[in-house]
C-alpha cells in the first residue's frame, strides 16, 4: 500500500511541475514577443528620425528602406548611412520612405511593426514631420 501512495504522490508531483512549465514558457514567450516589438519599434522610430535630421542637416535626400530582414537609411546617392538588423519575429509592412532636404516627407506615413499578434504603428507626421508611436 505505501509503494501506491509513493506512486500517486510522484505523479501528482510531476503533473505539477509540467502544469507550472507550461504557464512559465507560455508567459515567457509573451514577454519576448512584448520587448520584441517595443525595441523594433524604439529602433525604426529613431532611425526615421535619424534619416530626417540627416536629410535636413545636410541638405540632401535620404531614405529609410527595408531589404528582406534588414533596414537601412541611405543617401540619394546610395551610400549607407546606417544599417540594422531585423529579428526573424519581428514584421514590418512598409519598404521605403523618402526625406527630402526639407523637415516634412511629401505624406504622411504609417509604418505597423508588428511581433505575433500584437502591433504598433510608427507615424509620421505629414504637417509637422514628427515621428511617433502609436499602439
Amino acid at each position: 500500500m505505501k509503494k501506491a501512495s509513493v506512486l500517486i504522490e510522484l505523479l501528482i508531483t510531476f503533473s505539477i511541475m509540467i502544469l507550472m512549465t507550461t504557464i512559465i514558457m507560455i508567459s515567457y514567450r509573451t514577454i519576448i514577443y512584448r520587448v520584441s516589438l517595443n525595441n523594433e519599434t524604439a529602433y525604426l522610430k529613431r532611425f526615421l528620425e535619424y534619416a530626417q535630421e540627416y536629410s535636413l542637416t545636410y541638405q540632401v535626400e535620404t531614405s529609410w528602406q527595408k531589404i528582406d530582414k534588414l533596414y537601412i537609411v541611405k543617401k540619394a546617392t546610395g551610400e549607407i548611412l546606417k544599417k540594422h538588423h531585423i529579428p526573424n519575429i519581428v514584421n514590418i509592412n512598409q519598404s521605403l520612405i523618402e526625406f527630402q532636404s526639407r523637415l516634412t516627407p511629401s505624406k504622411g506615413v504609417t509604418v505597423i511593426v508588428s511581433v505575433g499578434k500584437r502591433q504598433k504603428s510608427v507615424i509620421i507626421d505629414p504637417s509637422t514631420g514628427r515621428v511617433r508611436v502609436s499602439n
